[in-house]
């Protein structure tokens, strides 16, 4: 595939840009000049969103490098810009992107539009399921996810010693205390909710023992479901990435 990256135009910043700083300078100090702000502000967050468009673009482009690298058959730019699927993924990526503020999500959205046409290695159904999926999960649902397929080698990747699955309950020894750098209680029940939404789509199994009584929710086991969504999102080296912030 062509080096798509480089068809995605530069993103000019407008000209005026010290002129916009002065007009937001003397809009504050001078009374009345509300109508001189409301064009600046206007123009800035035309500025910013456009600038946020293009990087989304660009993230596209390398994700789909990166899953053209792996199809058989060669894929070229028509075939991306001619299917529909991608077109309409990228539609509404685009708008979820724009309203997020983690640049970890907006990458998950850009390889889920990469992986959104006939050449992804997912079937039809499974390609829109977890386009939603992305669309709906937030940094922790998916940062959980990674964590639950190998968690002892993201605690030996950051220097967390690893004692063994359900041996240590929520509480002031438990690993991911140093994870999160917050006591159990502030993570427990945000941890909780997520797995139970990873459990409700299949993405996790919840043992039985834990679903009838209360317990420590990283016990759960991912899925092969669940490892498809994560190369679906193509995420670089898992164990690198850490906890997000609560």
């Amino acid at each position: 595939m062509a080096d798509i990256d480089s068809l995605v135009p530069p993103h000019e910043p407008a000209e005026d840009a010290l002129a916009t700083v002065g007009k937001i300078a003397l809009s504050l100090m001078i009374p009345g000049a509300g109508p001189i702000l409301a064009e600046v502000l206007g123009h800035a967050v035309a500025t910013r969103q456009a600038a946020m468009q293009h990087d989304f673009n660009a993230a596209v482009a390398r994700e789909l490098e990166r899953v053209a690298a792996g199809v058989d058959e060669a894929l070229t730019v028509e075939d991306v810009i001619a299917s529909d699927e991608f077109i309409a993924s990228m539609t509404r990526a685009s708008r979820v992107a724009s309203e997020t503020s983690s640049h970890a999500k907006r990458r998950r959205l850009a390889a889920a539009v990469a992986n959104g046409g006939p050449w992804a290695a997912f079937p039809s159904a499974r390609r829109e399921r977890f386009t939603k999926l992305v669309n709906d999960y937030d940094d922790l649902h998916v940062w959980m996810l990674q964590y639950l397929n190998d968690p002892e080698a993201w605690l030996q990747a950051h220097g967390i010693p690893y004692v063994g699955d359900g041996l240590v309950p929520p509480g002031p020894d438990h690993p991911l205390n140093a994870a999160f750098r917050v006591p159990a209680e502030v993570w427990q029940f945000q941890v909780a909710r997520r797995v139970a939404d990873l459990d409700a789509e299949r993405l996790v199994r919840i043992p039985e023992a834990l679903q009838r009584t209360p317990g420590d929710p990283t016990w759960a086991k991912v899925t092969g479901v669940g490892r498809e969504f994560l190369a679906f999102v193509g995420e670089p080296e898992p164990v690198a990435v850490p906890a997000p912030e609560l």
